[in-house]
């Protein structure tokens, strides 16, 4: 911290920089050789596709990143229906592609690289989202909005949810031509679908595919939801009888078989309510945690084991299943750390998993940049 005293200067908040390296280049449209004036730019990454630095485009379609010495990959952004780019010449559609393929950039301090990119016009996908009993519109807005995803003839999720504007309309970015599906996800209480009126499913392949040519738009791929089922319920500690929030503690929903769903986060009451819809069915619900308490299942058991040996939870489409309450009590931990035995330097990002005496899977927990580690509440 710097102290900072009314009426007179903190002196000698001083840096010394280390000199970077530089990439720069211009982003035009292929067809017409102009620049890309506005809504676009580059995006750096290193080797695991993480993101190194980005910025937008000048009136002249310019960009420029400077990012440290290293070896970089470079990709485009933009929502004016182009097809974006990993250098040199991959398609990349929304930015979402691996730096398999792309053209690694190798910079040392003081260096800069200039790298350009044309980009075509691509097919969009359009429709509109609303409720299938009131015909209202879904927005993006807040935690209770809806979205699109776009997932491509293999199966890949291209990036992030579209977000349809106030009165339900939306627009996919720039796609090469191909074959398409399409998907909702939303944080309201609807069943999601898979497009075409595919309630409740969660293989966006198995829906209707969305046929997409070059410069034009794949109209009316509509969504109209239905209220799923939801679950609600309390979180609180057993000793002192409070309320645990979601920054503690959470719940996890799992369907008939066991397969991890989704979670929810109690709120400051410790109340909590799954956001998302649930077709009809049998569910069950475990709590996890970071503040050292003794997960649960719901009605007090153990999470030792299977999760469908716990109680299930049966849902109803459009209504809610309440009282799925939780009481949790502080437990032990163990911790510990994790290093190369012949380098002697921390493991970080390692996965550690705890069983009891029976051999069943208890907990697990991942080491921290030091090589430390330490478990869930165990009883």
């Amino acid at each position: 911290p710097i102290a900072v005293v009314e009426g007179s200067t903190t002196q000698n908040i001083d840096f010394a920089l280390d000199r970077g390296a530089l990439i720069t280049g211009r982003i035009t449209y292929a067809t017409s050789g102009n620049p890309v004036a506005q809504n676009a730019g580059a995006t750096v990454v290193d080797g695991n596709n993480q993101w190194m630095g980005g910025t937008g485009v000048d009136q002249s379609g310019t960009y420029g990143v400077s990012v440290p010495p290293g070896t970089y990959y470079v990709k485009t952004w933009n929502s004016e229906g182009l097809i974006d780019e990993l250098h040199s010449g991959v398609n990349c559609p929304n930015g979402n592609c691996p730096t398999t393929g792309g053209t690694a950039l190798t910079l040392g301090a003081g260096d800069r690289v200039v790298v350009d990119f044309a980009l075509d016009t691509g097919g969009r996908i359009a429709g509109r989202l609303t409720d299938a009993l009131t015909g209202l519109p879904f927005s993006a807005g807040g935690p209770f909005g809806a979205w699109v995803d776009i997932v491509d003839a293999s199966g890949q999720q291209l990036c992030c949810g579209i977000g349809p504007d106030q009165n339900g309309y939306y627009t996919s970015f720039g796609l090469p031509a191909g074959t398409y599906f399409v998907r909702t996800h939303n944080g309201a209480g609807y069943l999601d679908e898979v497009f075409n009126d595919l309630p409740g499913s969660t293989n966006a392949t198995s829906g209707t595919p969305v046929v997409v040519n070059l410069g034009a738009t794949t109209n009316q791929i509509d969504f109209a939801l239905t209220p799923g089922g939801r679950i609600a319920g309390h979180v609180r500690d057993a000793a002192t009888g409070q309320p645990i929030d979601g920054n503690q503690a959470w719940v996890d929903i799992f369907n008939s078989v066991g397969q991890y769903l989704s979670s929810a986060n109690p709120d400051a009451n410790g109340d909590y309510l799954t956001p998302f819809g649930l077709a009809a069915g049998t569910y069950y619900a475990q709590t996890n945690n970071r503040a050292g308490y003794i997960n649960q299942r719901y009605q007090g058991q153990t999470t030792a084991g299977s999760v469908t040996g716990g109680t299930p939870i049966v849902v109803t489409v459009g209504s809610t299943a309440t009282g799925i309450d939780f009481s949790l009590a502080p437990g032990g931990r163990i911790a510990g750390r994790i290093i190369d035995a012949s380098t002697g330097q921390p493991l970080a990002g390692f996965p550690v998993t705890f069983f009891n005496t029976g051999g069943q899977s208890v907990g697990g927990a991942s080491t921290d940049g030091s090589g430390q580690y330490v478990s869930n509440g165990l009883a």
